[in-house]
């Protein structure tokens, strides 16, 4: 069993209550019980050459993937936005929903698809050779899911989820962005300065578009 912080047994329970397909139901509970296969869980079983996560270049488990890798985070971030409320930051800010699900049915069911176009989205670059395509694919997958899981809500349920489609429609559609944290901008500014300036650090957009400049980013529009 995973060692979230905060995580009661109760919780687990609630899944199976959740307005979501049989399969999801399954998947959240080997999830809470970290039974998914992601490679630091294969490597328990042989040897994984490579454990790097298919998004980034840090080693996969399942608390990398859901929540703290870079693609992970800025869904997470944008799923928080409309929601208004943070969730994503680990498992208990999501399973903590559950057990008011008739209150929070909406809410659950993004976060259940959230994870769920994760994993998927994970299998696809794995085994289906996918390509990366940004956050936008994310994005529309779940936006697709929800629109799947419309029925399995209350009718005075369906405007909000729409709602919730139609921003992350209007997101996946717009350009990539490119997201550094606050550290990693200071350390960009304290690189490169201004052209005929030596003493004055250049704006963040200076430092971002000659960063680039020097820098391959392999980027593909959704």
């Amino acid at each position: 069993m995973l060692s979230f912080s905060g995580v009661s047994p109760v919780l687990i329970l609630a899944v199976w209550k959740l307005n979501i397909p049989p399969r999801v139901h399954i998947f959240l509970w080997l999830l809470y019980n970290n039974k998914l296969l992601t490679r630091d869980n294969l490597q328990k079983r042989r040897n994984v050459a490579d454990r790097s996560c298919l998004f980034c270049c840090e080693e996969e488990s399942v608390n990398h993937l859901f929540f703290d890798c870079c693609v992970a985070k800025l869904t997470w971030e944008l799923i928080s936005e409309i929601a208004g409320m943070k969730v994503g930051t680990n498992f208990e800010s999501i399973g903590r929903w559950w057990i008011s699900n008739d209150k929070n049915a909406v809410l659950n069911c993004a976060c259940a698809a959230t994870l769920w176009s994760l994993w998927k989205s994970r299998n696809h670059l794995c085994f289906q050779g996918g390509t990366w395509q940004g956050e936008g694919q994310i994005l529309g997958s779940i936006a697709k899911m929800l629109k799947r899981w419309r029925v399995l809500l209350k009718q005075e349920k369906h405007v909000g989820l729409d709602h919730i489609v139609q921003r992350l429609l209007e997101e996946g559609s717009s350009p990539p962005k490119i997201c550094w944290d606050s550290s990693t901008q200071l350390q960009v500014l304290s690189l490169v300065r201004s052209p005929g300036d030596q003493s004055r650090p250049a704006s963040a957009a200076d430092a971002c578009a000659i960063a680039i400049n020097f820098q391959t980013l392999d980027v593909v529009f959704p």
